[in-house]
């Protein structure tokens, strides 16, 4: 496996440990995803990623991360590490007789690019094992820093073969940028229990199945699958950094309804280029927002975020494609 030619420094991530002989059922009734199609570690060490949220029974999501499989009856969900403790309690009062026992581990997560060449790399949403025994997992390519992955340590040091050892580390807050260009959502303290899984796009993410059986917040998450009445969605946009500060759950508002919000900021950060180098006067966002006041953005109307009517919000692409429209219901077939 190659090194990398850039990494950070380590990231406000951790790792929670669901390990026992009903851990794939405990987490199967728990989580947005399908857990059933994680496999162990295969003979050359790789195994599947998959993109997974926990939501409230509200249907809104309280974390979100992505989960994989180190043993038969052991997996790993690496999450925000503001939010890991707070769920890792709530998790734990619906064990009950499941034996599953919860943990946070004592390890270390950095971000990892090769902005040149993805070669030697696992596939997107696949990971390996490192012959030191870190775990390397691929994520998404960033239109900006390349070939992207995440390594976790065992310890809570960063020690891996994989990390550069002449290189100089970059700030953590480049992996937010890089989850922001990559069109991939983060939930903090801040944004829990605000979205419906589809507000995020978890869905057009690969987060979400619509065919497994019950979690928390299922029926409201499957509701708006299938009878088509999704009128936000998660977009893209960069504006120019403000003097004041932004945080996730601003207001955005819109000058076609300057009346009311049109949405809000769910993750935000300063610009970054391909050497890692995060750019002070330029700020990258993913805001929540209903489709018409982004048709209406396009179109030339304004978005701002509520105190800063001085910086426009400038749509910028996601790596996917997103819709506009509200989607045809969906009703399952009888």
């Amino acid at each position: 496996m190659q090194h990398f030619q850039r990494f950070s420094d380590a990231l406000p991530l951790r790792a929670l440990a669901f390990e026992g002989e009903d851990a794939c059922s405990f987490l199967q009734g728990q989580f947005t995803n399908d857990c059933l199609v994680l496999t162990e570690p295969s003979e050359n060490g790789e195994f599947p990623v998959q993109i997974t949220g926990y939501c409230s029974p509200k249907g809104r999501l309280l974390a979100l991360g992505r989960l994989f499989r180190v043993l038969n009856n052991r997996f790993v969900w690496i999450l925000p590490s503001e939010v890991a403790a707070p769920i890792q309690k709530r998790l734990q009062m619906f064990v009950l007789r499941a034996r599953v026992q919860l943990a946070l581990l004592d390890s270390a997560v950095t971000l990892l690019w090769q902005a040149s060449s993805a070669s030697g790399l696992p596939a997107n949403n696949w990971g390996a094992v490192s012959p030191d025994g870190s775990l390397l997992m691929r994520l998404q390519d960033c239109p900006v820093l390349g070939a992207r992955s995440l390594v976790i340590c065992p310890s809570s040091t960063l020690e891996s073969d994989l990390i550069p050892k002449e290189a100089s580390p970059q700030s953590p807050l480049v992996f937010d940028a890089s989850q922001i260009l990559s069109g991939e959502p983060q939930i903090r303290l801040s944004t829990q229990d605000r979205f419906v899984p589809q507000m995020v796009n978890l869905d057009l993410l690969g987060g979400v199945s619509f065919t497994k059986g019950c979690y928390p917040g299922q029926e409201v998450v499957a509701r708006s699958h299938y009878l088509g009445k999704l009128k936000r969605r998660l977009f893209g946009v960069h504006f120019t950094t403000p003097e004041e500060p932004v945080a996730a759950g601003d207001a955005i508002w819109s000058s076609a309804d300057p009346a009311q919000p049109c949405g809000e900021i769910v993750s935000l950060s300063l610009g970054v280029n391909a050497q890692g180098h995060l750019l002070p006067d330029q700020s990258v966002a993913l805001i929540e927002c209903t489709l018409d006041a982004w048709k209406g953005a396009m179109a030339g109307d304004l978005l701002w975020i509520e105190g800063h009517e001085d910086r426009a919000l400038l749509p910028s692409a996601l790596p996917y494609e997103v819709p506009t429209e509200v989607q045809e219901p969906k009703r399952p077939k009888l």
